[in-house]
């Protein structure tokens, strides 16, 4: 298993202010769910499978992680305007491009890492079809039971 500790983790809060580091997250599993605007099954399943396990999980720290792609980057107040609408229950964090995603060496979008208490990553899932689904929500039901 990967130790975060070798994680370039370049995000920020969509205001642009500091976001919490990856040893703030540390105490309780952290479930990060790196998307991006422009990806149809990020906000068609992967969002609300977020939202779902944040409302479900209260033990769980969610964090969303938006990564750019392409020629044309979403800005914060676009990602901001997602959040708003859908009333997300978890923090959405602006990667640096895609530094982090590809520090976390995702595989696409969407991409699930679940860390342990340490900053350990346990688990990473890419995807949103039932099949991947299927395996973040056992990895769940593992963690903390049904």
């Amino acid at each position: 298993m990967q130790n975060t500790t070798t994680i370039n983790w370049s995000v920020t809060q969509l205001d642009g202010s500091a976001a919490p580091t990856l040893e703030d997250l540390q105490g309780k599993p952290t479930l990060l769910l790196f998307f991006s605007l422009g990806c149809l099954g990020c906000l068609s399943r992967g969002v609300p499978l977020a939202q779902q396990f944040a409302i479900n999980y209260p033990e769980l720290n969610v964090v969303g992680v938006h990564s750019n792609f392409g020629k044309n980057p979403y800005s914060p107040e676009q990602v901001q305007a997602l959040v708003d609408e859908r009333e997300l229950q978890f923090p959405v964090l602006m990667d640096d491009g895609h530094v982090t995603y590809d520090s976390f060496e995702a595989e696409g979008t969407p991409h699930w890492v679940l860390l342990d208490e340490q900053g350990t990553v346990e688990k990473s899932f890419f995807g949103s079809l039932p099949n991947a689904v299927q395996r973040l929500t056992y990895a769940m039901m593992e963690r903390f039971g049904d």
